[in-house]
């Protein structure tokens, strides 16, 4: 705040504050660019008046300036509002100080300054509301990326879950059909193998059957023999009694 010769309280634009206020709002990356709530603690900002203090002085300007001129108090600024009402207010929000005729080139710097204030207030705001939204965005696209990656193990588990059991059942169905046919085939073997025996026992009861045939035979023909000798052999000593000479 600087003081001309009439004491016109103006803010001083050209202050090494201001550059720096102005060079913090301006920085392009997002990164290294300091909030709306750092922005607001800058030294710059702290040292700039309230409505309150503004009023007083620009009543305080005016009086002194009617007292020099001789004039009578006949304009009024009329603040609506109370102290309380301050500290909800946005920074850089128009003053409600009423004008009424006479109206200086005081106040209206001071409302081109408030307008000012109030541009870049906006502007920040809009600022961190479009880093908010990009925040946002890059959080849904990461969780949809998250969900797209879950979903993707979530089918890739039930996938080889399921080829798991697949090759289980193949391999109890190979174990079945494996058991089956030793079965089948020990199955075979115990009816060939008695089939085998039941035909050597079949054979071997024929040749007993032969065997005692043939004995009967044998016998019967020794029989048949004897009786045979005996019915001829006197027929034979008849015969060949020799004949006395003559």
């Amino acid at each position: 705040l600087l003081w001309r010769k009439q004491d016109i309280i103006i803010i001083h634009f050209r202050s090494k504050k201001f550059q720096s206020f102005i060079e913090s709002c301006l920085v392009k990356s997002h990164g290294q660019r300091p909030s709306t709530e750092q922005l607001l603690k800058h030294p710059f900002i702290r040292e700039l008046p309230n409505e309150r203090q503004i009023r007083i002085q620009l009543k305080d300007h005016i009086d002194r300036t009617k007292k020099k001129r001789g004039e009578r108090d006949e304009t009024e600024y009329e603040y609506s509002g109370s102290e309380e009402e301050e500290e909800e207010r946005d920074v850089g929000e128009p003053s409600s100080i009423i004008n009424i005729p006479g109206e200086s080139t005081l106040r209206r710097d001071f409302l081109r300054l408030q307008l000012a204030n109030k541009e870049r207030s906006e502007a920040l705001r809009r600022q961190q509301l479009e880093q908010q939204q990009n925040e946002e965005h890059k959080r849904l696209l990461l969780a949809e990326r998250q969900k797209r990656i879950e979903e993707q193990k979530e089918q890739r588990r039930r996938l080889e879950e399921q080829q798991r059991r697949e090759r289980e059942l193949r391999k109890q169905q190979e174990r079945e059909q494996r058991r089956r046919y030793e079965e089948m085939e020990q199955l075979r073997r115990d009816e060939e193998r008695r089939h085998a025996e039941r035909e050597q026992e079949y054979i071997r009861r024929q040749l007993e059957e032969e065997q005692r045939q043939l004995e009967i035979l044998q016998q019967q023909l020794l029989q048949e023999q004897a009786l045979l000798l005996v019915t001829l052999l006197p027929l034979h000593v008849y015969v060949y009694i020799p004949l006395s000479p003559q």
